[in-house]
């Protein structure tokens, strides 16, 4: 069948098989949770024969988890965070501020990439804050 590409065929070296191998050996992730995250079955995710939508949404889980994780550090994250709860939800950065309990101002800072001139207790309570929100904007 065309529409299912086996991993080995996605790059000469296997890039695929050492993000799904380290997730799931170096991180300890499970198949299931895998399979919980993206839907792609226990049974597919092993054998590793995918159809179009399913390589999309496992690449792209393995390429944060990887890629992601290890590459960019944790305030940039949060940022990244901030910025989707703006672009996508309009949440404001006052509205962040309340929530964090933190001037509006630090925000600005956070988002311009100044994380240092913050204290690490307002960049924890924007990071939990954001994470929170963002959790509760998520689609169900």
């Amino acid at each position: 069948m065309n529409s299912v590409k086996s991993i080995s065929s996605l790059g000469g070296d296997g890039d695929f098989n050492k993000m799904l191998e380290r997730v799931t050996g170096r991180y300890g992730v499970s198949l299931d949770t895998l399979s919980k995250i993206t839907g792609v079955s226990m049974d597919v995710i092993a054998s590793k024969e995918y159809s179009g939508g399913e390589l999309a949404s496992l690449r792209n889980l393995l390429i944060i988890l990887t890629i992601g994780m290890e590459e960019v550090n944790e305030d940039d994250r949060v940022k990244g965070v901030i910025e989707v709860l703006k672009d996508v939800f309009g949440i404001t950065n006052k509205t962040i501020a309340l929530y964090s309990r933190v001037d509006v101002n630090d925000i600005e800072v956070f988002l311009n990439g100044d994380f240092e001139s913050i204290s690490f207790e307002k960049r924890y309570r924007i990071a939990v804050t954001t994470l929170f929100l963002h959790y509760l904007c998520k689609p169900s």
